[in-house]
C-alpha cells in the first residue's frame, strides 16, 4: 500500500498475533461491511445521474450537449465499488499450518486489517462522490419546487 508523500520503499508488518483471530473476523467485518455501504452510495449517485430515474439532465450536467458531467464520477465509483467487491472476500480464512508444525493455524490478522483499510479508503472517495453528486443534484432542481418544510423539535 503506498501512502501518500511517501517514497515507495518495503514495508515490513508483523504477523506475530498469537491468537489474532478475534481481530481478524473483526477486520473481515468491518472490511465487507463498508464495501456494502460504497455499493449502496454508488447506486443512489447512479439515480442522482440517470435522467430517467431523477428527472435532472442526464448526468448531473447543465449543458448536457457538450459537458459529461458526473458521468466520469460515477464510472469512477462503480470501479471502486468492483475493486471493494474483489478484496472484501474474507481473508481471515486463508490461514494454514506454519512454523514447521509448531503453530497449527495462521488468522492472517494483519493483511486482513490492511485489506480493510483500503477498502475504508476507496468508499471515502465513494461517499465523496454521493455527496458532490448530491449537492450539484440539489442545485439543479426547479427552483418553482416548493422546499420541504422545516420543523424543529
Amino acid at each position: 500500500m503506498r501512502q501518500h508523500g511517501t517514497l515507495d520503499a518495503p514495508r515490513v508488518f508483523s504477523q506475530a498475533h498469537a491468537v489474532g483471530a478475534s481481530i481478524a473476523l473483526a477486520m473481515d467485518g468491518i472490511a465487507v461491511t463498508m464495501a456494502q455501504v460504497a455499493a449502496l452510495a454508488e447506486r443512489q449517485i447512479d439515480r442522482f445521474v440517470n435522467p430517467l430515474v431523477s428527472g435532472l439532465p442526464p448526468f448531473l450536467a447543465e449543458i448536457s450537449d457538450t459537458c459529461s458531467g458526473f458521468m466520469i464520477a460515477q464510472y469512477t465509483a462503480a470501479s471502486l465499488v468492483a475493486q471493494n467487491r474483489r478484496i472484501a472476500a474474507p481473508a481471515s480464512l486463508d490461514g494454514g499450518v506454519t512454523s514447521g508444525l509448531q503453530e497449527n493455524h495462521l488468522c492472517h490478522a494483519t493483511p486482513t486489517a490492511l485489506k480493510a483499510l483500503e477498502i475504508i479508503e476507496n468508499s471515502a472517495r465513494i461517499l465523496g462522490i454521493e455527496l458532490l453528486a448530491a449537492t450539484q443534484a440539489y442545485d439543479l432542481q426547479p427552483t418553482d419546487l416548493a422546499r420541504a418544510p422545516y420543523a424543529v423539535y
